[in-house]
């Protein structure tokens, strides 16, 4: 298996504990960074890391549904010899398609960081995330590096993001 063994039964449990918690500090919404594989001598794994994370994630519906807890999950990168490296969770199409497999339960949180250094627009990862965007993790950077800038003081285009967000119906 390529998978991480860190993401064995300990870990799912602490993950639980973090929803719980979510619960009793009255916030509606858990954000989790998906799972990319390790890079492994430069493969795809999206299948694979599709299929793993559907599995994964649909084991906390229980938990989800016990303390009305909503888990997002955020467009990421990964990171390959001090590089960033895009996967499958980059791509705002795919996570949605993933969030809407998994189900009311489900949601996404747009990066807007991350997908600037993905090379898209904002515009277009709301567009794509559409009804699953619930969360929003704002900053801005050049597009080389997650800097974490204040928004406006580095190279995203902010012009039509609150348009963009009022058209998807974004409720946040």
């Amino acid at each position: 298996a390529v998978y991480p063994n860190y993401l064995n039964d300990s870990y799912f449990e602490l993950v639980k504990k973090g929803i719980a918690a979510t619960s009793a500090l009255g916030a509606k919404y858990a954000v989790i960074h998906p799972f990319p594989f390790p890079l492994y001598k430069k493969r795809d794994f999206w299948v694979q890391e599709r299929a793993f994370s559907l599995k994964w994630f649909k084991r906390l519906i229980p938990c989800l549904e016990q303390y009305g807890v909503v888990c997002c999950l955020e467009n990421i990168y990964d990171w390959d010899n001090s590089e960033i490296r895009h996967t499958g969770f980059s791509n705002a199409k795919n996570l949605a398609e993933l969030v809407q497999e998994l189900g009311d339960n489900f949601g996404t949180c747009l990066d807007t960081g991350h997908y600037h250094l993905y090379g898209g627009t904002q515009e277009q990862a709301i567009r794509e995330f559409g009804k699953t965007l619930k969360v929003l993790h704002i900053h801005d950077c050049y597009g080389i590096k997650d800097d974490h800038t204040i928004p406006m003081l580095g190279s995203i285009d902010w012009s039509n993001f609150v348009p963009t967000l009022r058209e998807v119906g974004y409720e946040g």
